[in-house]
């Protein structure tokens, strides 16, 4: 699955289990959700979409890419769509379509996703305060240094870059060991190998979660247009698989 498709499914999960839902989408609330100031045009290229998705049913989405200074931008919408995850697609697709037609640079994001308001990637940017401590670690001993990075499995490309510890970190490295080679897993015979690993437990989520609550995830899934067994799917691998590589 492409990154921006990934993470579409974990933003549009997050946000529709946490967030409340809202009446109607206001310009103000827009603008506050995105963590932005917005320009006059860019609220006068929004404000007729906005009141034309108020009007439509989930699923719907709005997807926007704005240049540094906020005086270029594209926006793409979608709505009547069978799942929020299409809508955003779509969305993202349209905006596409506007970004290329003006030569901007900066990527299409989600900013609408039903009823929720989704910041822009540079307004977490803005947030991070590089005097204070980051989810890079430096363990150092007699045989070295090791940098333990936290991170998440898939970001937006408006996020980037990170901060500059992360880059630091992987220009002092001579190795880099992640959870598994993604080279290898496109030789079928690893494939194999590796999903024919007998499991340590004959315990499994499917087996030990209530039904009530199976049921609720896999509906909830299924209305993401994501498949309904994916929160109890069964894991095939029995430990983490580690992966080297040079970092140059």
């Amino acid at each position: 699955m492409p990154m921006r498709s990934f993470t579409l499914v974990i933003l549009t999960a997050l946000l529709a289990a946490g967030l409340p839902a809202k009446a109607e989408i206001t310009l103000e609330a827009l603008e506050a959700g995105s963590g932005v100031s917005w320009p006059q045009a860019l609220r006068d290229r929004v404000a007729p979409s906005l009141g034309a998705l108020n009007e439509q049913e989930p699923h719907r989405a709005v997807a926007v890419s704005v240049n540094p200074s906020l005086d270029a931008f594209a926006v793409g919408s979608a709505w009547k769509a069978p799942t929020a995850v299409i809508a955003s697609q779509m969305a993202l697709q349209n905006c596409e379509q506007d970004r290329v037609s003006k030569g901007l640079e900066a990527p299409c994001e989600i900013l609408i996703s039903d009823d929720a308001i989704i910041p822009l990637g540079r307004a977490h940017r803005d947030a991070v305060d590089l005097t204070q401590g980051s989810q890079v670690w430096r363990v150092t001993g007699a045989k070295g240094t090791l940098y333990l990075v936290g991170s998440i499995h898939a970001l937006k490309p408006t996020l980037f870059p990170l901060p500059p510890v992360y880059e630091q970190a992987y220009q002092a490295a001579e190795q880099l060991a992640g959870e598994v080679n993604p080279l290898l897993m496109t030789d079928p015979a690893r494939m194999s190998a590796l999903q024919s690993l007998p499991r340590p437990s004959e315990k499994t989520l499917r087996k030990e979660m209530p039904e009530p609550l199976k049921k609720t995830l896999e509906d909830f899934f299924e209305g993401l247009g994501a498949p309904p067994e994916l929160p109890i799917a069964r894991p095939r691998l029995r430990s983490p698989w580690k992966w080297r590589a040079s970092p140059s």
